[in-house]
């Protein structure tokens, strides 16, 4: 049926959609004899104002179809992680020089991530608030520009990926994180070293 409207179209010249599209039934029946053969004609003729009337549903399922597209895609979007939950606290290192490179490298403190990845962080960061806690985020999205930089100081895979791979940092599937009490003070991690290197990675 996609495959007749798709004809029909082309022979028309009318988009699928957006816009007000008509069809009478001399139009159908020209349609038909252009693309039935001959001895179905007849026959085909007669089912012509059901065709006519099918034609909008097909429009709609089409529709339907791109939307349903359109909304997958969007989750791979980058968003800010603030315009899903405003209450997560951030201190962005590489936007300071508190960081392993003591050099800014970031122009603004901001952490972007992929939009599953912030909904994700969005439904932990409700799970701490009723435990009177939160998330303390460092990064996020990590441009890859700014991974040859870090790769240029510590050229070493256990702590930084090569950028000639790239990370998750880098597609935004990945964030730098600790917890924070209702105050705003970080809770002690058990390896204090190892979460110091997980914060500058």
């Amino acid at each position: 049926m996609i495959l007749l409207i798709t004809l029909i179209s082309r022979r028309l010249q009318i988009p699928l959609i957006g816009g007000n599209v008509k069809l009478t039934s001399r139009d159908m029946k020209n349609i038909i004899g252009a693309w039935i053969p001959s001895e179905t004609k007849q026959e085909a003729i007669r089912h012509t104002h059901f065709l006519h009337s099918l034609f909008p549903y097909c429009l709609l399922l089409i529709v339907y179809c791109s939307l349903a597209s359109a909304q997958q895609s969007s989750r791979s979007d980058l968003v800010n992680i603030l315009s899903i939950d405003s209450t997560i606290v951030l201190d962005i290192r590489y936007a300071t020089e508190n960081n392993f490179t003591h050099q800014k490298l970031y122009p603004i403190a901001k952490c972007m991530l992929r939009r599953e990845a912030a909904e994700s962080l969005h439904a932990v960061q409700h799970d701490l608030r009723a435990r009177r806690l939160g998330l303390k985020v460092y990064d996020g999205y990590r441009p890859l520009s700014i991974q040859k930089k870090l790769w240029s100081v510590v050229s070493d895979e256990r702590y930084v990926a090569n950028p000639a791979k790239g990370s998750r940092h880098n597609r935004g599937a990945a964030v730098d994180l600790t917890i924070v009490d209702s105050l705003g003070k970080e809770i002690e991690m058990p390896i204090a070293r190892l979460a110091q290197l997980a914060r500058a990675v």
